[in-house]
């Protein structure tokens, strides 16, 4: 009988070791099979003369995966996004001269800064990159959304030849796709 119960002991502590052997992004990705997305839709949004701060909050809710009704925060059930004409965005007021952006290398005196003019002078698919990522959840899922986002310079992309066509998503959609307060409510009263 103690012979039995000394296997049965080392068998529990086999399981608990192989399970944390597996590491959490393979555990939420395998979980994400079991939903039954065969194919990621993907969608198309046009950054020419779209303000950062609120075209931003529309490609993360997308990345997130919130306009789903499937949504789940531990799983990662978003969809790719594709923005074409990323150097075309504005910002409002003096924030091209008073934005700052911050990076630093880890040794002494190693703090760099850039204002947003300079950067979409040089990279501009950071801007949305930065603003997007800024407004994912801060975990290990996040990483796994950026790498759904995908940002040209230009008009044209070169994901038209994926299995589900992506869909342009015109600037008047976004108040249809994301609307807290739905128009199909009651009609206003006729005067």
């Amino acid at each position: 009988q103690r012979r039995v119960h000394g296997e049965i002991i080392r068998g529990v502590k086999m399981l608990r070791r192989s399970s944390a052997l597996l590491s959490p992004p393979q555990a939420f990705l395998r979980e994400v099979s079991n939903i039954g997305q065969d194919q990621i839709p993907w969608h198309v949004y046009d950054g020419k003369g779209q303000v950062l701060g609120r075209f931003a909050t529309h490609i993360a809710r997308v990345l997130m995966g919130k306009h789903k009704p499937t949504y789940r925060p531990n799983v990662l059930c978003s969809d790719h996004v594709v923005v074409i004409n990323c150097d075309k965005i504005t910002l409002t007021g003096r924030k091209w001269d008073q934005k700052i952006y911050y990076r630093y290398s880890g040794y002494p005196g190693g703090l760099k800064e850039t204002n947003a003019k300079t950067l979409r002078e040089r990279h501009p698919d950071m801007l949305i990159k930065e603003a997007v990522r800024r407004m994912l959840p801060k975990n290990n899922l996040a990483t796994y959304m950026l790498k759904r986002l995908h940002l040209h310079t230009e008009a044209q992309h070169p994901y038209r030849d994926v299995a589900q066509l992506p869909e342009l998503i015109e600037t008047a959609d976004y108040s249809v796709v994301f609307d807290t307060n739905p128009s199909w409510g009651p009609a206003p009263a006729a005067k």
